[in-house]
């Protein structure tokens, strides 16, 4: 049984956050011993016949839970591992494989079946069921890509310090599409997991920076919004969700993965289908694609992956061993080499710790950067296959000596097989020379971050089964019944856009965006301006089944200077903004894939097509040289929804009307044809039609831009004749209406409502200074600042930029650093708790973070001495902003209390979005000078405050409750809070986002115009700083005199 206190701590754990009794001064008291407690529904009462079964079906998650039948008294098992047994090839031939093969489920097609039996006849030996097993995963077409790579047949204490280092991209991208039809949010959080673990395992280490995402499904069939093109009556797999659950379950388990990671999405793409072709097959992405791709960096000297050799240690650096994910790399693969069972569909679907894997990141950073030199020799991946496949890839060619014994399980049920197969997530292996042990044992006790040594590299080459065959394959074209478009008689330009801005792919993907971090930078020295996805489809036989292939194309580029770089956004410079359309095919409007065509229910038969390739170069160079002298303002591509889709996207994001003129109707508007639409001042517009004329290139003046905001019109002529005036909100409201369904689906809809009626009287942030953020008074004695994290935090590097760049002396300091006894904040005169989800906020907000502060004596004692001392400061930032509400440290009482109440998200969901905070009079020592400013800022949080030093403002500078300009429904617009003395400060909004060169901060100039000015956010932090250091010391000096 629970002693008194234990209970107590229990209480304190999971009771509401932010209660008033949880910042009362605790009389609890560590105590030795532990209990395991285990936390969940519980049904007590007398159900009716079939009302259990009902309730189980709606609450029961048969991915991450167990039903237990009767209360449980011990969490004790008694479930016999499965038992290793071999398999009788030599004895029974081929029919002992494919029994194994039905048994064991490992997808073998009848080439692998007699490649297998004819290797073991061979070496006159029969294998055992976890070498079969191995075997499956390790030579899956998951792991191996035998189709793509085939034949085909077309018949302690860290000081942060400046380096200079030459550095080489990373792109990586995968596929999650089995996993994410069954259970779409944990198939999606780990295909995001396994693309990072990608970047982390280049060469000999890399660093993640990025990522972008892709889905595609079939058509969405939202209750009660109806799309004219989505057929009824169509039938799905049982063991496969339906688009409409894929398109919000997966966008959530990626989104929720990367925000907890500290990942942010940078770009990405949503399309749906589905269609009945005139042969009478049916097309649609039943099976739907979870596309993932991360960007990071690499070091030069860590490119290149040391081979292994005798003695190195062999290394699990990760999670632990669970029953997840078994079978997976097979089970993904039977589209290419075999049929499956739903039965085995829902265990070979992984799960994601997205916090086990940033706790990895960090020690595997910590390597890269170590003063000595990076320890890694070599290292891979967990993914397909598990163990049985990384660890081949990693001992390869040498052979090595593992033993089971030395993994850690979080399931000792575990079988041989299941431990060797299982693909259980966050997981990496690793080869070091046995000197660099103890510095990776040091640095995974500082990140809590389980390491496993499972023994050394052998010279007996045990491992090498020899080269694979490569399979052949016979790659039969499918003959595509085509049909030419036909449109309805005298369809107008309104009813048309009214579909076409409706379709997923040319809607508004706001219900995508707005969940997801896209601003946090997780290495702030490197980053890129330039980033597209294109994303195409073709049709192809594979294997034995006829699917629809696609093909995701991602191209990126290195921004020499992010500063010369152009937004989509219409900005009107001057007054007089002209647009300009750059085709990439003169004179072809080909509809066939169009937007156009897939809502009216048709292919078409004439794709557009780049048909001469030397003017796409020609087009990329001159754009180039313009934006380098500076000759563009505003520039996008024609894509999905062809040219007025691209128009209107540049309209919507600068919110400003426009009038344009065309010679051809529904050709010009719609077709997808390539091509580039650009605004430039009216000056400059002659000189920049003669640059593409010089290149031997189209360049039309197609219209020009005006008005702004809710009274803006878009008018369209065709050959002098008005074909389009209607005002931008309505339009707008057409672009947005499919998002805001699916929004309502994923958020309080009532904030859905708000922001739906508010975004027609939108004009923009508002943004004003009351000082000069370049008059910043250079620090001549640097203060040291202690960047403090613990187990989950992220942002904790662009916190310290922005300190770094603004003279501080910073060191990273971890929890586990104070909890240990291994330092103190005596050195430090000021603190900064940065963001993140503490524990994966499984207690909610920083409540894990607190309870580590208030139970753990060594770091109760050192929290106390800093926050005592007279000559100290402390920032909280988003999650750390919590902290120091639950602390006590800011909005006290004079009895010690505290009159802070944080509760959720009036969204009910994080938020990821730019807002403007006024800054009021306050004692707050770090905002002395910037009363009266109004700054914009980015927020990317799922919990929030209410009391008073910076508020949320609306588009006319008024403090606002208003979503989503408030966008957390915090009393009165509430964005920050301090102490009574001023000196400890409490802050939602993260200004760490704002950093210099990331071009993430505003500058308000003239008129209604405002652009991203780079230096911002790191003159505040400044001009802050320098007054928080002088401030420090004449409030110390006060403090003594008084006394």
């Amino acid at each position: 049984s629970l002693s008194v206190e234990q209970k107590g701590i229990l209480c304190w754990l999971f009771s509401p956050p932010y209660s008033v009794s949880l910042l009362e001064e605790p009389t609890l008291k560590p105590v030795n011993g532990a209990r395991l407690v285990e936390i969940g529904p519980r049904s007590n009462g007398v159900l009716k016949d079939g009302e259990m079964e009902r309730l189980i079906c709606c609450l029961y998650d048969s991915m991450t839970e167990c039903v237990y039948s009767q209360p449980i008294t011990l969490f004790a098992v008694d479930i016999q591992s499965q038992e290793v047994f071999e398999v009788d090839i030599l004895g029974k031939g081929r029919a002992a494989l494919e029994k194994a093969n039905d048994e064991l489920g490992l997808a073998f097609d009848s080439w692998d079946l007699d490649y297998y039996t004819a290797l073991f006849q061979k070496v006159k030996r029969n294998p055992t069921s976890v070498e079969c097993f191995d075997l499956a995963q390790s030579n899956s077409e998951h792991s191996r890509h035998w189709f793509f790579r085939g034949r085909l047949d077309a018949s302690p204490w860290i000081p942060y310090k400046s380096r200079h280092a030459s550095r080489q991209i990373i792109f990586t991208a995968e596929t999650h599409n089995f996993p994410t039809g069954v259970a779409p949010f944990s198939g999606a959080t780990t295909g995001t997991g396994g693309r990072i673990r990608d970047v982390q395992s280049a060469g000999k280490g890399g660093h993640v920076i990025a990522g972008t995402a892709g889905y595609c499904f079939g058509n969405l069939h939202i209750p009660g919004f109806v799309l004219p093109w989505e057929e009824d009556g169509w039938e799905y797999p049982s063991s496969f969700a339906p688009p409409l659950q894929v398109a919000i379950e997966a966008s959530d388990g990626a989104s929720d993965y990367g925000n907890k990671f500290g990942e942010p999405v940078l770009a990405g793409f949503a399309r749906s289908f589905g269609m009945r072709l005139v042969n009478g097959e049916r097309r649609k992405w039943i099976k739907p694609i979870m596309f993932s791709g991360g960007l990071g960096s690499i070091e030069d000297q860590h490119v290149k992956k040391e081979l292994a050799a005798p003695g190195m240690e062999v290394v699990k650096i990760g999670g632990p061993v669970y029953r997840i994910g078994v079978g997976g790399g097979a089970a993904s693969s039977v589209q290419v080499q075999g049929d499956n069972s739903s039965a085995r569909d829902l265990g070979a679907v992984q799960r994601g710790d997205a916090e086990m894997e940033q706790k990895m990141n960090q020690a595997l950073r910590a390597c890269l950067e170590r003063k000595e030199g990076n320890p890694i020799c070599s290292i891979h991946d967990q993914g397909a296959g598990g163990n049985g496949n990384v660890l081949k890839e990693l001992s390869e060619p040498a052979g090595a000596d593992l033993y089971t014994s030395k993994f850690k399980r979080g399931d000792p049920t575990l079988s041989v097989l299941e431990l060797w197969g299982a693909e259980y997530q966050e997981s990496n292996a690793l080869l070091l020379r046995p000197s660099d042990r103890s510095f990776l044992e040091r640095v995974c006790q500082r990140e809590k971050c389980p390491v496993d040594f499972v023994d050394k590299i052998t010279v007996d080459g045990k491992w090498v089964l020899g080269k694979m065959p490569q399979k052949e394959f016979v790659l039969e074209r499918m003959a595509v019944s085509l049909q030419p478009l036909s449109l309805p008689v005298g369809l107008s330009v309104l009813p048309a856009l009214e579909r076409v801005l409706r379709l997923p792919a040319v809607a508004s993907k706001r219900y995508l965006t707005n969940k997801v971090q896209h601003s946090l930078l997780s290495t702030c020295i490197v980053i890129y301006d330039f980033f597209i996805v294109e994303y195409c489809s073709g049709m192809q036989l594979v294997g034995q089944k006829k699917v629809a292939g696609s093909l995701v194309i991602s191209v990126y580029a290195v921004c020499p200077d992010i500063t010369a770089t152009v937004t989509p956004d219409l900005d009107n410079p001057d007054g007089k903004g002209v647009l300009l359309y750059v085709p990439g095919s003169s004179g072809k409007y080909r509809l066939g894939g169009s937007a156009l065509a897939q809502c009216y229910g048709q292919l078409g038969d004439c794709s557009p097509d780049l048909d001469q390739l030397d003017k796409l170069s020609a087009c990329f160079n001159t754009t180039q040289i313009l934006i380098q002298d500076r000759l563009l303002t505003t520039g996008h591509d024609v894509s999905d929804g062809g040219l007025i889709s691209c128009l209107l996207e540049m309209a919507f994001a600068g919110n400003r009307g426009m009038d344009d003129g065309f010679r051809r109707l529904m050709e010009a508007l719609f077709s997808e044809e390539l091509g580039l639409v650009l605004e430039v001042c009216e000056r400059n517009a002659s000189s920049v039609c003669q640059r593409y004329t010089d290149a031997g290139l189209l360049c039309h003046r197609i219209g020009r831009t005006s008005g702004f905001g809710p009274d803006a019109r878009v008018i369209v002529s065709v050959c002098g004749q008005e074909v389009l005036n209607e005002h931008l909100p309505t339009l707008r409201a057409i672009w947005e209406s499919t998002s805001f369904q699916l929004e309502r689906l994923q958020a309080n809809p009532l904030c859905v409502q708000e922001k739906e009626e508010g975004l027609a009287s939108r004009t923009q942030p508002y943004i004003k200074l009351t000082f000069d953020p370049s008059q910043t008074p250079i620090i001549k004695e640097l203060s040291c600042v202690a960047v403090m994290r613990e187990e989950g935090s992220n942002g904790d590097r662009e916190i310290a930029a922005s300190l770094f760049m603004a003279g501080f002396e910073v060191w990273d300091v971890a929890m586990q650093d104070l909890c240990s006894g291994s330092t103190t904040l005596d050195p430090f005169r000021a603190v900064v708790f940065v963001g993140g989800f503490r524990y994966a906020d499984v207690l909610g907000s920083a409540k894990g973070w607190a309870a580590t502060v208030t139970f753990n004596p060594k770091a109760r004692e050192e929290f106390d001495r800093f926050r005592n001392r007279d000559d100290t400061l402390s920032l909280g930032v988003c999650n750390g902003c919590q902290l120091m509400a639950l602390l006590g440290w800011v909005g006290e009482r004079e009895d010690g209390g505290s009159d802070v109440t944080l509760t959720h998200n009036k969204s009910g969901r994080f938020e990821s979005r730019f807002v403007s905070v006024g800054i009021l009079p306050s004692p707050a020592v770090m905002l002395k000078g910037m009363e009266g400013s109004a700054l914009g800022i980015w927020v990317a949080h799922g919990e929030v405050s209410s009391e008073s030093v910076l508020r949320y403002l609306d588009d006319s500078g008024t403090p606002t409750e208003i979503y989503p300009m408030n966008p957390n429904g915090s009393a009165q617009g509430v964005a920050g809070i301090c102490s009574a003395d001023g000196r400890h400060l409490a802050m939602m909004p993260c200004h760490k986002l704002c950093l210099a060169g990331s071009g993430l901060g505003p500058l308000s100039t003239s008129g209604d115009h405002w652009r991203p000015h780079c230096g911002l956010a790191c003159s505040v932090m400044q001009r802050s700083g320098v007054r928080a250091h002088r401030d420090m010391l004449m409030y110390s000096c006060d403090r003594q005199l008084n006394k």
